[in-house]
């Protein structure tokens, strides 16, 4: 679980749609996405909102720290 949800906005409806269409959340984890398509993805914005679904809301947060640790960017949020 990330604690540091709380502090981000909420998904636009728009982002919310793109997400549940882009991701395949109820069928693969985080990390068979990743090993599957992170190569594909250079930036990734969608973990910079909350989503209403409390599970594509954690796996969108699960994927974009995979991504982030892959370009040696990750730090923990709120530090």
């Amino acid at each position: 679980m990330h604690a540091y949800l709380s502090e981000y906005p909420l998904a636009p409806p728009d982002r919310i749609a793109d997400a549940e269409r882009i991701f395949p959340f109820r069928t693969l984890t985080p990390e068979q996405y990743f090993n599957a398509e992170g190569h594909k993805w250079e930036l990734f914005s969608f973990d910079d909102y909350v989503y209403p679904d409390p599970k594509l809301n954690e796996w969108i947060h699960s994927l974009g720290d995979l991504l982030a640790r892959k370009r040696g960017l990750f730090r923990p949020r709120g530090v």
